[in-house]
């Protein structure tokens, strides 16, 4: 199973065990890149009821979101939460300075996507 889809179905099992359902429409599927990030943005931002949130499974993706958010009037993290996933060093440089910094419940649901990511290897 490709590593994208073990952090799919982290997600999905994360949102579960919370009790938030999956809103299929929130999923965006793309490559690890910069402008897949800004793409599924825009997307999101333009669906009836957007979220006020985004898991970005790639620290790459997480930059393009935050670019795209930015250049919708969005300010992050005040009008819309947003984390990465690798912690890479790239992610040190972005402004806010880390892509990590997200609501409560945004941090639980990516420890829970992390706990069984690592349960499963």
């Amino acid at each position: 199973m490709l590593l994208c889809q073990h952090r799919l179905q982290g997600y999905i099992q994360a949102l579960r065990r919370h009790g938030i359902s999956v809103n299929s429409q929130y999923i965006v599927r793309g490559k690890f890149s910069f402008d897949a990030g800004s793409q599924a943005m825009k997307h999101l931002m333009s669906l009836p009821k957007p979220p006020d949130a985004l898991f970005c499974h790639s620290d790459i993706i997480a930059p393009g979101a935050m670019a795209q958010a930015k250049n919708m009037g969005l300010r992050v993290p005040q009008d819309i939460s947003l984390i990465g996933f690798d912690d890479i060093e790239l992610s040190r440089y972005s402004s806010p300075p880390s892509p990590s910094r997200a609501s409560t419940l945004v941090a639980k649901l990516c420890y829970s996507c992390w706990s069984s990511y690592k349960a499963r290897w």
